[in-house]
């Protein structure tokens, strides 16, 4: 599979000739040792991608005549991963990584009242979500939102459908139908509290089971979006 670069410039489909900076750059000539004539492929997380030929290289960037270029339009339906923060920091991370993949267009972060860590590193998390969408071959970036509350995410997507996964519900095949866009919630280490649950259910939302056993947090993250694989 060739190499996917990002270069997030939202006219990326307008240009004609084009600069990589920076880590793409470096990652471009000194790790792939690409050269003047070789072919390359961006997106701009965007909707955008194009082909080019390397037309220079310097110590700083690599310019890039495009040769060809493709928009998608935004997924109609949108699916908002809503995730309430775990403390062990290499599981947070991957299930961040394996939402991407799995196709999530929002990755929601928040304190759920069983969550043990607070604190996020930002840039460490665009690093992992920049990475993922440039290897899976996404066309549009997943968003990074980060809220204090389950209240505060149910507020901001009060128009997506909501389903939360809880360990709890008994196990049905046909809770995972959508006709919308959709808040995906899956809770932290120890689960959702009742309190969490009740506030889903009287704000319309539907209590989902993964399955008969029970999952880890970033296991319960990937099962509930592989649900939603063919959603567009």
């Amino acid at each position: 599979m060739d190499t996917l670069f990002y270069l997030p410039d939202p006219e990326l489909c307008a240009c004609s000739e084009v600069q990589l900076q920076g880590q793409e750059a470096k990652h471009a000539a000194r790790v792939l040792r690409k050269k003047v004539g070789d072919i390359i492929h961006l997106a701009n997380g965007m909707g955008c991608k194009a082909t080019g030929e390397i037309s220079a290289i310097s110590k700083q960037s690599v310019s890039i005549t495009i040769t060809e270029k493709e928009a998608k339009a935004r997924p109609v339906i949108q699916k908002v991963l809503g995730f309430g923060v775990i403390k062990k920091r290499d599981r947070f991370e991957f299930a961040i990584e394996k939402a991407v993949e799995l196709g999530a267009t929002t990755i929601c972060l928040f304190d759920a009242e069983r969550s043990e860590r607070t604190r996020i590193n930002k840039d460490r998390i665009d690093a992992i979500v920049q990475s993922a969408f440039k290897q899976s071959g996404r066309w549009w970036m997943p968003e990074i939102v980060t809220k204090n509350s389950l209240s505060d995410v149910l507020l901001d997507f009060a128009d997506h459908e909501v389903i939360m996964a809880h360990e709890k519900k008994e196990v049905s095949a046909n809770d995972f139908n959508i006709s919308k866009s959709a808040l995906l919630l899956v809770g932290p280490e120890g689960g959702f509290s009742q309190n969490e649950v009740e506030t889903v259910e009287n704000a319309g939302g539907r209590i989902v089971s993964l399955g008969e056993h029970r999952l880890r947090a970033e296991t319960a993250v990937m099962a509930l979006l592989s649900q939603f694989l063919f959603t567009r």
